[in-house]
């Protein structure tokens, strides 16, 4: 019978517990798990990741990358299978996704069993909703979950910024974790295993409604070699917002300071972000910067 890896998922730092846990094949690769991790908690691959063996100075990377390709100096995920890594005796991993809201999870390894279903993933249990994507780290989500104590509702006379934090967060709530619906989701990879584009960490039914699908149909950030960015002349893309501006201006000054390697990075990192910077923008950067 096939064997499976149990694993457990949580955020640190946050309390009560957000966490998933799911099953993979023991075959799987790192890569396997940073999707499953990215499907399971919610979050877009839009940033880069890494999985260290533990937090702090003392930590050793194993794999990681960007949305776009590898990191510098780190192993690419396909290259490690899980059973190279985790045991009984080296149960534990760190995650860290988004080196700018920098969420860091405690990757946990439950258990290996066999079961007579064949599978990519299952999804076991879990509870809490992991924060929206690009939040401002552990800062804005405490901020916003404050809010909702004080005022469930917007109200009358409400600040500027905290009115700014609703419409952020939009429909999000602390505790909107829907199993039944995360679970369809997360194992959707069970039935499109073998029907072309393996990257599904962005799938979703309602994705055929969604413009910027290519031809591939099953993903946005996927391998498959088509254009998901959509059209450069895009009119959203005239006129830049404050965060566009931001991003711009950071890459632009860590090239002035001789910092090309940071700047590459922050490029590769902000590249599927969804800004409305142009494609032909970024990629002007990405090559200032190197």
């Amino acid at each position: 019978m096939p064997k499976y890896f149990e694993f457990e998922v949580s955020l640190i730092e946050v309390k009560p517990k957000i966490y998933r846990k799911f099953a993979l094949p023991a075959a799987s690769t790192f890569r396997d798990l940073h999707r499953a991790i990215q499907r399971a908690c919610g979050w877009e691959n839009d940033h880069g990741h890494i999985f260290r063996t533990e937090l702090g100075k003392k930590g050793q990377n194993i794999a990681g990358g960007f949305p776009m390709g590898s990191m510098d100096g780190v192993k690419d995920g396909d290259a490690i299978q899980l059973n190279s890594y985790f045991s009984g005796t080296n149960p534990i991993c760190v995650y860290e996704y988004d080196f700018g809201d920098c969420w860091t999870h405690v990757v946990k390894w439950v258990r290996v069993f066999e079961d007579d279903e064949i599978f990519q993933r299952k999804l076991l249990g879990g509870a809490r909703a992991f924060p929206p994507e690009d939040c401002g780290g552990l800062p804005g989500y405490y901020e916003f979950c404050e809010l909702l104590k004080s005022a469930p509702q917007s109200v009358e006379g409400e600040s500027e910024e905290d009115e700014q934090l609703r419409d952020w967060f939009g429909d999000w709530t602390p505790e909107g974790f829907d199993f039944e619906e995360t679970k369809k989701s997360f194992e959707a990879i069970n039935s499109l295993a073998g029907e072309g584009c393996e990257d599904d960490d962005v799938y979703d039914e309602d994705d055929e409604e969604d413009e910027d699908l290519g031809d591939c149909g099953d993903c946005e950030h996927c391998d498959c070699g088509e254009d998901h960015l959509g059209d450069d002349d895009d009119e959203d893309n005239e006129e830049l917002s404050e965060r566009d501006r931001q991003f711009v201006e950071e890459v632009k000054e860590l090239i002035a300071q001789g910092k090309k390697k940071e700047a590459v990075n922050v490029v590769q990192n902000y590249l599927h972000v969804g800004l409305k910077t142009s494609k032909a923008m970024v990629d002007e950067l990405a090559r200032e910067a190197e």
